[in-house]
Formats: structure tokens, sequence, C-alpha cells
């Protein structure tokens, strides 16, 4: 599950990613090609170039639902590091649809629907596995949001460390 941001531009590389590694791969994304941001945009570009087609959460639900039921796997890619405040639909339904499952659940960098720097939780995504880019976020050792975060795995991508 993408969303329309960065975070869902990397959920979007990696789906891409898993096909051509002959993983059986629904994407799905949160709102049209169209609304999402620069950098997700040309990666859902690269994805189609390659063959790949992807869902749209708006407008099928049913769809998305089922889809949840049949899955064993789910890649939370749906919001970032710049969530702020209650989380607002369509998110908020998705989050509760993807809990609900009770499937395997790895987000990517922060489970979806958690503030970075603070402990305090809306609405969000129960990670089993999250996969933090280049380092943990404050959020993750503040609670109640370190619940969310299941068992932590950092993604070195080659930030030097005089920058962090």
């Amino acid at each position: 599950m993408a969303g329309k941001g960065n975070n869902g531009g990397d959920g979007v590389v990696i789906a891409r990613i898993l096909k051509e590694r002959g993983f059986s791969i629904e994407l799905w994304m949160s709102h049209k090609g169209g609304s999402v941001a620069e950098d997700a945009q040309r990666a859902l570009k690269i994805y189609e170039n390659c063959g790949h087609s992807y869902k749209i959460y708006e407008e099928n639900e049913e769809a998305f639902q089922t889809s949840l039921r049949k899955s064993t796997i789910i890649v939370d890619a749906l919001l970032g590091i710049g969530t702020k405040g209650k989380v607002r639909d369509p998110y908020r339904s998705i989050i509760e649809e993807i809990n609900d499952a009770n499937k395997i659940i790895y987000a990517v960098d922060i489970p979806s629907g958690l503030n970075a720097d603070e402990g305090e939780v809306d609405v969000a995504i129960k990670a089993h596995t999250t996969f933090v880019i280049q380092g943990a976020k404050q959020g993750a050792f503040l609670f109640p949001s370190a619940n969310f975060y299941g068992e932590i795995k950092t993604v070195d991508i080659g930030i030097p460390s005089s920058v962090i």
C-alpha cells in the first residue's frame, strides 16, 4: 500500500523490485497518479514502463478488502515522516482496514499514522517489523508510538554519519 508522498514512492520502488525478483505483488495506491508527489510519480512511471499495473484505493474499497484477505504480507508505505496531527480519510480507513486484516505488516521507515518526533498516537499501522531508513526516528523510542514499530531493522542507504 503506497501513499502519494515520498514514502509512497519508496513503496512503488519496493513493489517493482519484488516483482522483478518473481514475487506476486499487488500494488495499491491511496490516490490517483496525478495527485502524487513528483518523486512518487517518477517511481510510478518507471513501474508502469516495466509493464506493471497498480490499483487505486479510491472508489475500489471492496476490491481492496478482498485483496487484503488474500494477502500474506502487507508492505506499509502509505504515510511517512511528515505526518502531523489526526489522520484523515482515506488514510484512516486504509490504516484501520490493514490492521483489521491481521496479516504480517512491514512498515517502510515509520508505521503510517505516527509522528516521527513524538509519542502520541491517533491511529497507526501496527507493524510486525519496521525497516527504518538510515536510523530510527525519535518517535520509535517514545510511548505509546514505540508499541507500533514491532521489530526495528535499519536500512543503510549511505548517508554519511557526519550529516546525521
